[in-house]
């Protein structure tokens, strides 16, 4: 076990500084940087807020940002199993809700993988594992007019690929207009990611500006004259 630890710590480093992994270095920064206790909850945010988790796992996320501010939460989980983990994490406060299943550009359902907080509708092929999940996603145009919200000030997305399917959805229908903050981790196992990322931010810069970018780690995006 120690040899295993060794040899990988030997090959990450081997990857950083000969490879130059852009990731890794990314990664090393993020940490350095103290990210997840500086950045992710730092946002202009009060008892009035509405936020969407999009990608909400097992509700860390949720738990955090509401404990600070006090905000609404809307938090979307595709699987089954980490949905009613946040059903029973959630159950005694009326300000976070939870929703079983994702958000994309359009109604479908969809096979996800079963890697933890890395599972996905873009691993493998749909349904190629056995221990592949069944699960609903919805048009998120579509569930912002269900929920009769007026705006949301902060949109968290961390869904293993599918950023790169609602984020365009949201752009073209401008529903983006009425997004205060997102809070944006981009995933590069996609194919064509690095240019898929670019499209996305140069659409997203006509009427966001970038506030701090950590590539392929987390990036967050404010909206231009609020």
């Amino acid at each position: 076990m120690i040899q295993n630890k060794h040899i990988k710590k030997l090959h990450r480093a081997y990857r950083k500084h000969v490879l130059r992994d852009q990731l890794i270095i990314e990664m090393d920064r993020w940490f350095q940087d103290r990210g997840d206790q500086r950045l992710r909850l730092s946002y202009p945010l009060d008892a009035d807020s509405v936020v969407f988790d999009v990608g909400g796992f097992m509700g860390n996320f949720a738990e955090d940002i509401h404990n600070k501010t006090s905000c609404q939460v809307y938090l979307f989980e595709p699987s089954k199993k980490f949905h009613q983990k946040c059903v029973e994490r959630f159950s005694k406060n009326i300000k976070i809700s939870c929703f079983n299943y994702g958000l994309s550009s359009k109604n479908a359902d969809a096979y996800l993988s079963d890697d933890l907080d890395g599972s996905s509708v873009f691993v493998g092929s749909p349904g190629a594992a056995e221990r592949d999940e069944k699960v609903k996603i919805r048009d998120f145009n579509e569930v912002f007019r269900e929920l009769r919200i007026e705006r949301i000030d902060l949109l968290k997305i961390n869904i293993e690929g599918g950023e790169y399917h609602v984020l365009p959805h949201l752009v073209a229908s401008n529903l983006i207009h009425l997004v205060d903050n997102i809070q944006i981790q981009f995933h590069h196992f996609v194919s064509g990611a690095e240019k898929k990322r670019e499209d996305i931010r140069l659409a997203l810069s006509q009427t966001h500006k970038n506030d701090w970018c950590y590539r392929f780690v987390w990036e967050s995006w404010s909206l231009k004259n609020r």
